[in-house]
């Protein structure tokens, strides 16, 4: 069985475990929401491209590789749309050793679009209790996406696009509906409130995305257009502990005691990277040539304890414990070998960026009096941006 859901840009990982509890779906008109559905034998193998069967990928003009694992294109096959576009999308593509991806314009056309697009997202929910056991599964099952181009490999045509992205995302219904005015605020404080009352005392949230586009020797990517070989890595590793009205409330419906407690822990591991191997040529005879790495990094916990709320008569004996712990590794990197060269007809882009945010918040309350309230929170971060 395979579960569909909302808004993942492409693909997850091989993984059972990542197949179990990824999303599906692509674009902007992605179903909504989780349905099994039975995987189809094609859809259990990764596509591997050989001369035999390249004539299967043919749609129109255009030649169309669209895999739910991996695609790989065969030591030297050719695959020549002469005019038409190539598209390959998977979270994982190879190129082996000597193959060609051709799409030049004859009797005056244009050159078509060649697009290798390997994505590996996970669609976050706004409910933060979801994502605890979700959005933890599903980047334990492994979030890396990759593009390996092999040796001696030739991509020429129009615009030629080289994309990676692995991570997390908040689904575009979500960034539609709270951006919308008054509702949009409504929803947001709706949703807090929601996070406040279903949260659980004890939260750890896990995330490790890995983008990588690695081109190896003597290898050639010409575009008569713009020409993009892009790695981004998302990680929201937001997650919150709380002591909450519910919790309080159990406590003292049960009075079995006065100790309270909330503890989080949050860890993220992000990796960006582009590298070119010696002999390696990127080339825009009519346009800008852009080579970067990204990466969006926010570790964030939450740890709060809440007591003597008035859903019950207050305890002046109360005793609050609160710590959050988060541990943040970022790195972002473009690594340009000597004998590599890029040329543009425009502009040449080459850069490592990284955005992080690293937040470790514990609190502790008791609101009528209380006896002891102790808050302990550690944040460790580490973050390497690199142009080689």
């Amino acid at each position: 069985m395979r579960w569909f859901g909302a808004r993942s840009r492409h693909r997850g990982p091989s993984s059972l475990l990542a197949r179990v509890f990824r999303r599906r779906g692509s674009g902007s008109h992605a179903r909504l929401g989780y349905a099994p559905e039975a995987l189809e034998p094609r859809q259990l193998l990764a596509i591997t491209v050989t001369k035999d069967n390249l004539a299967g990928f043919l749609v129109g003009k255009d030649y169309v590789f669209n895999d739910a694992e991996s695609i790989t294109v065969s030591k030297g096959v050719v695959v020549d749309a002469a005019g038409g576009n190539i598209t390959l999308s998977a979270p994982s593509i190879t190129l082996g050793d000597g193959a060609k991806l051709l799409s030049k314009g004859t009797r005056g056309a244009a050159d078509g679009a060649i697009t290798l697009e390997a994505a590996n997202q996970t669609t976050t929910s706004p409910l933060s209790l979801i994502n605890q056991f979700y959005a933890n599964f599903a980047s334990a099952g492994g979030q890396t996406a990759a593009i390996d181009v092999g040796k001696g490999v030739t991509i020429s045509g129009g615009d030629v696009k080289l994309d990676v992205v692995s991570g997390d995302a908040y689904p575009q219904w979500w960034q539609d509906a709270v951006g919308s005015g008054a509702w949009g605020a409504y929803l947001k404080q709706a949703t807090n409130t929601l996070n406040h009352i279903l949260a659980l005392p004890i939260s750890i949230v896990i995330k490790q995305p890995e983008s990588r586009l690695t081109v190896a020797d003597d290898v050639s990517i010409t575009g008569s257009g713009d020409v993009d070989l892009v790695t981004k890595a998302v990680a929201q590793a937001d997650a919150r502990a709380r002591w909450s009205v519910v919790m309080d409330y159990l406590q003292k419906a049960t009075k079995t005691t006065n100790f309270s407690f909330a503890g989080g822990f949050a860890y993220s591991d992000v990796r960006s990277n582009v590298s070119l191997a010696p002999g390696a040529t990127v080339t825009s005879t009519g346009g800008d040539v852009t080579v970067t790495s990204d990466i969006v990094n926010s570790t964030t916990m939450k740890a709060r304890v809440y007591l003597n709320q008035g859903v019950n008569p207050t305890n002046p004996n109360n005793v609050a414990f609160s710590v959050a712990v988060t541990v943040q590794n970022s790195t972002s990197t473009v690594n340009l070998a000597a004998g590599s060269t890029i040329h543009a007809a425009d502009d040449v882009k080459v850069k490592a960026t990284g955005t992080d945010t690293n937040i470790a918040r514990p609190k502790t309350s008791s609101y009528k009096d209380g006896l002891v309230g102790v808050t302990a929170g550690v944040a460790v971060g580490s973050s390497d941006r690199k142009s080689t």
